[in-house]
């Protein structure tokens, strides 16, 4: 089983399933999206907006906290099986904060042809860039 969030109790009777919480914040969004009219792309990015938290890495961490990367996944996720610019835009939606640079988000910098700058740690440019 995969959980979303731990607390102290290492039995992990008391964490939170991820299914479940992905679930319940995809209704959550899917009821804020469908005051105009988006309920489905409200739902989508509830449901992708931890998939990084499936990780092992991630799993990990709740046991061993640690540095992981979980927010990006969901957006990397969008690009993959949404393409042009319908992805990309859910993307941005699900991109963290600190996955933009100068008031833009870096997922994409590099369609505008600037440089993937990686000086500050991996940039989403480089993590959301359509695979061909």
């Amino acid at each position: 089983m995969y959980f979303s969030r731990s607390t102290n109790d290492r039995t992990k009777s008391d964490w939170e399933p991820l299914s479940d919480h992905l679930a319940a914040v995809a209704a959550r969004a899917a009821g804020f999206a469908d005051s105009y009219g988006a309920a489905d792309w409200g739902e989508a990015a509830g449901r992708w907006h931890d998939l990084g938290k499936y990780s092992r890495d991630f799993q990990d961490h709740l046991v061993t906290p640690s540095q992981v990367d979980h927010a990006t996944a969901g957006a990397q996720h969008a690009v993959r099986v949404l393409p042009g610019p319908v992805g990309r835009l859910l993307a941005y939606a699900l991109a963290p904060g600190d996955v933009t640079r100068n008031g833009r988000p870096a997922a994409v910098r590099p369609r505008f042809g600037e440089p993937d700058d990686e000086s500050n740690g991996p940039s989403a440019g480089r993590l959301l860039r359509p695979q061909h």
